[in-house]
């Protein structure tokens, strides 16, 4: 009887963990300011305040007696997170750094909750739950696929305000859905050749696969044929190197020298330019410098957490406002390693670097010492894992995207830590080791006791409050907007203060409802919340922008001159900003200062447009 309740009380902890997964996967909430963002957000909160219980207590019952793959992956997470909170301490706009930038989230708290999630599964993960977690990829691959089907016919049942290309899935953008889309098709097909799957299965590895592969093409997006290709060749490179070393490295070379070639394509390059150049590329040059020159200048902490979009202006290069326009911005580095280090600081950059390698070091652990008839789901566990970092070269750290990269990872460290020194002996991958059985006795009896879900409990209560109130926040902009196309004045006005006195509202969203105010006539209202805003954030440039037009209205020329100053000294490459600055000096009767400015267009050439003009003009 005791046996029966730990095996249905483990049955129903994993039945969680892989439900959690599924739905934050697939998960949205149309009538949200952030329909994907957010509510995923929102919902990893919740699965891994559960977590946490059984987690914390099984250390406590084992006292940190641990093998020292686990012992290591929690000293590199702790390092990692103590970094984050060093930054997020140091961060100008505290609720910005600790819940993310609007449309990214890539805060704290997506850390706090990812970092928790991965040691989860390092301390529970079995081979039965790998092939389980394949298993999951391939339903989800089916789901997302179709509804990707249904939006590239236009039958999509929810009207998404979508500039992309219409196939985003349920990942709300197209270069994503292609992502994880790639990594599940890859899953597929590896799994189809070589893993023991019963025959429906095979057929949903197959129709999955299928369809995946034609959402990926139809959204036009190179990141998922970039992650099919590194997949997929990583794993015919590696399974050859484990049956004939010499052939192996023969593949190995060949792969390098395919890959070469396709890097030099998007570079427009080769004779596969034609098939991979985007000009999205080659922008990434410009993400990249910019943060890099964040990171320069701000070492240690960086410029704050998912603070990237406020210090872009004063960053980027000159070629940027000449190729892509003044106004044309970026909240992200598309670049994890560059995103962390220029909002972060050194050491959270370094920290998830020794991270990375760290699961590398493990992945090729499992990979030597697995069984042979084990060694097919090692290899393609670590592949999965290496593709989804090599879109994190060129991308951004969806949460989505985000949480599949972290649950391989907690999968090949947790599978490497129960190898140890003896190999795991698998059967149809459902026996194991007797170290492995040790602990899988170790947690049965921790899972039986009443204690994990007290701590959960313990955990929960906070993370319940923060995610009513973030949600409802999100719930308050959204109609926000609605009550302002449907003229409902009166409820814009009601509905702002609700938004606006929350502590945990992002700025932005208080910024958008400054705005609707305004155009719902309370001018004054909005225009002090906007005063309000930029003084606790006076990088944001935004605010600035908005600002001047209220000076301007109100004819405040020397106000509007001072508000353009300062966007000077934030985006110094914009010739726009300097043409208008100069135009007020000019009726301002500052003549002087007005051609100081003229020079300044002239010699940062930016625009041709508005250097002829400030020849003709401004004299």
């Amino acid at each position: 009887m005791v046996r029966s309740k730990n095996s249905q009380k483990s049955r129903a902890s994993n039945t969680l963990l892989f439900s959690g997964i599924f739905l934050i996967t697939i998960y949205f909430k149309q009538n949200s300011a952030d329909p994907f963002n957010t509510p995923k957000l929102l919902v990893l909160a919740l699965l891994c305040g559960y977590l946490s219980g059984p987690l914390t207590y099984s250390y406590y019952k084992l006292r940190f007696r641990l093998e020292p793959i686990e012992f290591v992956a929690i000293l590199l997470s702790f390092f990692f997170l103590i970094s984050q909170l060093y930054a997020l301490v140091n961060t100008d706009v505290f609720i910005r750094g600790f819940i993310g930038d609007t449309q990214r989230r890539n805060g704290f708290l997506q850390y706090l909750f990812v970092i928790i999630l991965f040691l989860y599964i390092v301390r529970k993960i079995d081979m039965q739950s790998s092939l389980k977690i394949v298993k999951l990829s391939l339903w989800l691959s089916l789901i997302m696929g179709t509804y990707g089907l249904l939006q590239i016919n236009g039958r999509d049942f929810v009207e998404w305000n979508n500039p992309y290309n219409e196939m985003i899935s349920t990942m709300g953008n197209p270069n994503f859905a292609s992502a994880l889309l790639a990594s599940f098709a890859s899953v597929a097909v590896i799994s189809f050749f070589i893993l023991n799957l019963n025959i429906p299965m095979k057929i949903v590895a197959l129709i999955s696969a299928g369809i995946a592969l034609y959402c990926v093409v139809m959204s036009e997006s190179r990141q998922g044929l970039i992650i099919i290709a590194v997949t997929l060749s990583l794993f015919v490179s590696i399974m050859t190197i484990v049956r004939n070393k010499r052939l192996g490295l023969w593949v190995v070379a060949f792969n390098i020298f395919v890959i070469f070639i396709g890097i030099l394509g998007m570079l427009q390059i080769g004779p596969l330019k034609e098939l991979l150049y985007k000009p999205s590329v080659s922008v990434r040059g410009y993400y990249w410098r910019a943060s890099w020159g964040m990171f320069k200048d701000n070492f240690f902490t960086g410029v704050g957490l998912d603070s990237y979009l406020v210090n872009f202006f004063k960053y980027r290069d000159p070629g940027y406002p000449e190729n892509y326009g003044f106004d044309i911005s970026s909240s992200n580095a598309h670049n994890v390693i560059f995103q962390l280090v220029a909002t972060g600081g050194f050491f959270v950059g370094v920290s998830y670097l020794i991270f990375v390698l760290f699961v590398l070091f493990c992945g090729f652990k499992l990979i030597r010492k697995s069984e042979p008839n084990a060694k097919g789901l090692s290899v393609l566990m670590v592949v999965v894992w290496l593709g989804l970092q090599s879109q994190s070269i060129i991308s951004i750290d969806f949460i989505a995207l985000s949480l599949w990269t972290w649950v391989f990872a907690g999968i090949i460290v947790g599978l490497s830590n129960k190898i140890s020194e003896n190999p795991i002996i698998v059967s149809n991958f459902s026996s194991t080791s007797s170290k492995a059985v040790e602990n899988s006795k170790r947690d049965k009896s921790v899972s039986s006791s009443i204690a994990p879900s007290v701590i959960s409990g313990i955990f929960l209560i906070p993370i319940l409050v923060l995610v009513v109130l973030l949600n409802r926040i999100e719930e308050q902009t959204y109609l926000s907007s609605v009550f302002l196309n449907s003229k409902q004045t009166k409820l814009v006005l009601d509905n702002s203060e609700k938004i606006l006195n929350s502590k945990l509202a992002d700025p932005y969203y208080k910024f958008k409802v400054a705005l609707n105010l305004i155009d719902a006539g309370y001018f004054d209202k909005g225009a002090e919340v906007i005063k309000a805003l930029s003084m606790q954030d006076p990088k944001n440039s935004e605010y600035l922008k908005v600002l001047v037009r209220i000076e301007m209205t109100q004819n405040n020329l020397v106000e509007a001159a001072i508000l353009r100053e300062n966007m000077a000294t934030l985006d110094p490459w914009n010739a726009q900003n300097y043409f208008e600055l100069a135009l007020l000096y000019k009726e301002l009767g500052r003549k002087t200062e007005m051609l100081k400015i003229r020079s300044r267009i002239l010699d940062i050439g930016t625009s041709p447009a508005y250097s002829n003009q400030a020849r003709i003009e401004l004299n």
